[in-house]
């Protein structure tokens, strides 16, 4: 089922009735009144129709129109556009009155807003008896039913249905060849009938054929003992339901996805689960409150058996209008506490809480409770302060302290410091550190991540001494600072002769730090030489326990996030120009996304890299409890079966652990 379309409630009770409207009629009834669930639209902060009629009958309207007719040209019920697939071209299939059918065609029940849906499926009926017995033949689908088998003539039907007519498939899975029902349902055989169906499979995931196995049709169960060859797969049944061949996703594959925009520019910027395996994702977007420049959001969406994935709520961080500057949100990050309330952080030119904004950029932090009511919200540097403040990062200990990190002063002409700021739980200041303070050179605090005593870990970028000798152009650093003071306990500083950034940092179950990031520039539209990485520092006193680099043999690539799963192996996500190997791992356009884990040792377990034809950029990723991966990012025209709404859309996928 495609992210964001949800069946009716009460599908499965209704779909052999439907099946049997379809032969009859040639229509299918809809259900429901509900309205769409809203789905997801995001932003970056930096940087069927009615099926054709049978034979003699009229064709279908899309929208409302008459519903096919049968034979006698009668019209049968309300028609409407269903979300699957448009109906097929013929009408008369093996002289079944009404029925309607032809290249491309579905069996669609209603769409979203209780409209019918499309019908449309592909059929062919055959009578069998005692003695013969006989072949039902559709497509790559052969049913073959010995003598004996039935105790009286009967007319077989096969007819390959719609995906998401159906129950969805058990997660970590996926259809590999038709959703074919063998009809009458439930018909039982004397002795077992065989069954060979066409697949696509084999591309390294456990093959398997799964069948409705329960009175609603809402339990898939596997086919003891099939049989799997290049391109079909045959097995014995004695009772006839609805059948689809699978394959089980391997680790890394992606099992689901959403992409979501405007016509403008939209993305992602960051996404963390809490404590209930809910995801919380952060974005921007120019389009989706009309009359703005920008506005940020932070939604969580929690699992759904139907949808995959649903929006539970959302909130906007929308400034009112500054005089000087207009009015533009981003939101650069975001964290849960303890008691999974929702910490994000940006930066504004606008006015969100006073004092009110009177330079350009100020940074912003927002929590919110678990139900998304929001608790506080902080303008960080504003009042008579004319320069640039922002917050880029944002961690939360166990206590519900908050740690944000960005850059003061920041004037346009490489001058700025770097600074954590700790926040109680209520939002009041417990206290502040500033890198080189007042120094001639710029500095930002890039991420956070809090220790498991408490203690923040903070990583920046510099032009100057923050941990060390600069050595040339940026360097970054990653500094460990006192809990109860803010006080560095250690700071160690990497670099080259070239720029080097590091983009994101987390801390594993054993208090190490994970750091990722690249060497040759820290500008995202740029592609020299990259050296990606991910690296392990020591959380004691930041010397490096392990360096693995993420890099193709002719490409350029980019390391944006990091996470670590419950059992401390890492996650590392970016986007490359290059590919990975000659396998699945090839880039299909400009930019692809990346996801690659490692185990706690710096050893690669599993890479993904998957695009289109333009350019996709990975923001944030996160592990749930039970390792499930979830990476967000922006594209350039359509990922999987999405058309993109224009420009940069914004799309959240989950891979296998």
């Amino acid at each position: 089922m495609a992210p964001g379309s949800r069946p009716c409630a009460d599908r499965p009770m209704r779909f052999w009735a439907a099946i049997a409207a379809v032969l009859l009629l040639g229509v299918v009834s809809g259900c429901g009144d509900d309205e769409p669930s809203e789905q997801a639209a995001a932003g970056k902060g930096s940087g069927a129709n009615a099926g054709d009629a049978g034979d003699g009958g009229k064709s279908g309207s899309a929208d409302g129109g008459k519903a096919g007719s049968s034979e006698a040209g009668a019209p049968v019920g309300p028609s409407g556009g269903a979300p699957h697939g448009e109906a097929g071209g013929g009408g008369e299939v093996n002289g079944q009155a009404g029925l309607a059918s032809g290249e491309g065609g579905h069996l669609g029940f209603a769409g979203e807003g209780g409209q019918a849906g499309a019908v449309g499926a592909e059929t062919v009926t055959v009578e069998v008896t005692p003695q013969a017995g006989g072949n039902v033949t559709l497509g790559d689908t052969l049913v073959s039913i010995p003598p004996g088998a039935v105790s009286e003539a009967v007319s077989i039907t096969l007819a390959v249905v719609d995906p998401s007519a159906v129950a969805p498939l058990p997660a970590g899975s996926y259809g590999i060849g038709p959703v074919v029902a063998l009809m009458p349902h439930g018909l039982a055989f004397s002795v077992p009938v065989s069954i060979t169906l066409g697949h696509s499979g084999g591309s390294g995931g456990e093959l398997a054929v799964l069948r409705l196995d329960d009175e609603a049709d809402q339990t898939w169960a596997a086919l003891a003992d099939p049989t799997f060859t290049a391109n079909n797969v045959t097995f014995a049944t004695s009772t006839f339901s609805i059948v689809v061949p699978i394959e089980s996703a391997v680790p890394g594959d992606v099992i689901a996805l959403q992409q979501f925009g405007t016509n403008s520019s939209d993305s992602t910027a960051d996404v963390v689960f809490d404590h209930q395996d809910n995801l919380i994702v952060v974005s921007r977007s120019p389009g989706e409150t009309p009359g703005t420049d920008f506005d940020a959001f932070i939604r969580k969406l929690v699992p759904d058996t139907e949808l995959g994935w649903k929006e539970s709520w959302k909130n906007a961080v929308s400034s009112t209008d500054n005089p000087n500057l207009g009015q533009a949100d981003s939101v650069n990050a975001v964290c849960i506490d303890d008691d999974d309330n929702v910490i994000a952080v940006g930066d504004t030119n606008g006015v969100l809480a006073g004092p009110n904004n009177s330079g350009a950029l100020d940074g912003w932090a927002r929590k919110l409770s678990p139900a998304g009511a929001v608790l506080w919200t902080r303008q960080i540097f504003g009042g008579t302060n004319t320069r640039n403040d922002t917050a880029n990062g944002v961690a939360a200990d166990s206590d519900g302290n908050v740690l944000i990190t960005g850059s003061l002063d920041f004037l346009g002409n490489n001058v700025g410091d770097a600074y954590v700021r700790k926040l109680d739980p209520a939002g009041a200041q417990l206290w502040e550190y500033e890198f080189t303070a007042g120094g001639a050179t710029y500095d930002s605090g890039v991420a956070i991540a809090v220790a498991p005593a408490g203690d923040p870990v903070v990583l920046g970028w510099t032009a100057g001494d923050v941990g060390g000798t600069n050595a040339g152009e940026d360097d970054f650093f990653v500094s460990k600072l006192d809990a109860d003071t803010g006080t560095p306990l250690w700071t160690v500083q990497y670099g080259t002769a070239a720029d080097d950034c590091a983009w994101a940092i987390t801390v594993d179950p054993s208090g190490d730090v994970l750091v990722a990031g690249q060497t040759g520039t820290c500008l995202d539209s740029a592609y020299p030489s990259l050296d990606s990485f991910v690296m392990k520092l020591d959380g004691d006193n930041g010397s490096t326990v392990w360096k693995h680099d993420v890099t193709t043999p002719t490409g350029e690539e980019r390391a944006r996030a990091v996470a670590v799963d419950p059992l401390g192996n890492v996650l590392v996500a970016g986007h490359s120009t290059g590919s990975f190997d000659s396998g699945k791992n090839v880039n299909v356009g400009k930019l692809d996304v990346y996801v690659r884990k490692l185990s706690p040792a710096g050893t690669p377990l599993w890479t993904n890299l998957f695009g289109n034809a333009e350019n996709q950029r990975a923001y944030g990723v996160a592990a749930s409890s039970s390792g499930l991966v979830a990476m967000v990012g922006s594209t350039q025209g359509g990922l999987d079966d999405y058309t993109s709404a224009g420009g940069w859309d914004a799309f959240i996928a989950w891979l296998k652990p």
